[in-house]
């Protein structure tokens, strides 16, 4: 008998050696396995984020509904409200500017007025003196 038949004799032997060695590792199929916790404790834990949870005052805080939304644009709102709050800073910005040079332009335009009146009035007082002047002269003088 050669040594290839000696082994093949000894096949079912080992074969089934073997199948025990790996029954004996697998579980008992009576055991209740109980469902994964957080780090392998029992009980389960407890809802940590309440423990995190800012205050319903706060600015930071969110709703459980915002929190866990499926939005997929949720996570971008805040930047919308961030850029609507700068718009409306921006607006505000600007519809002072622009008050402030609608007045500037009207002060500007009063004073041009008033210069043009003061002008206007010196011209009128420059004009009565040389003509009163005149006339006093004219009723002075016999050759008119």
């Amino acid at each position: 008998m050669c040594i290839r038949d000696r082994y093949r004799a000894q096949l079912p032997d080992l074969k089934k050696r073997y199948e025990a060695i790996i029954e004996s590792f697998k579980p008992d199929k009576t055991i209740e396995l109980k469902a994964a916790t957080r780090y392998s404790s029992s009980p389960p834990w407890k809802n940590t984020f309440v423990n995190l949870q800012p205050e319903r005052t706060s600015a930071m805080y969110m709703s459980e509904r915002d929190r866990f939304t499926k939005d997929p644009l949720s996570r971008i709102q805040f930047q919308k409200e961030e850029k609507c709050k700068l718009d409306s800073i921006n607006n505000g910005r600007l519809s002072h500017i622009k008050m402030s040079n609608s007045l500037l332009f009207q002060r500007i335009q009063e004073s041009e007025q008033k210069s043009d009146q003061r002008t206007e009035l010196f011209l009128k007082k420059k004009g009565l003196r040389q003509y009163n002047y005149e006339q006093r002269c004219h009723l002075r003088n016999d050759y008119a």
